[in-house]
């Protein structure tokens, strides 16, 4: 593989282990949240945030 094939492998990469990192820390929460209904949300789901 030359290194410019990588290069361009580890931007998308990057982006989609962030989004992977946030979708999961936002069902994390959920179910904490489901768990202890009396527990304050951590964030609420931002839509125009998300793109």
């Amino acid at each position: 593989m030359s290194s410019r094939f990588l290069g361009t492998l580890e931007a998308p990469a990057t982006r989609l282990r962030a989004r992977a990192r946030r979708l999961c820390r936002r069902r994390l929460a959920e179910r904490v949240s489901a768990k202890h209904p009396a527990a304050p949300r951590a964030a609420p789901a931002q839509p125009a945030r998300e793109r």
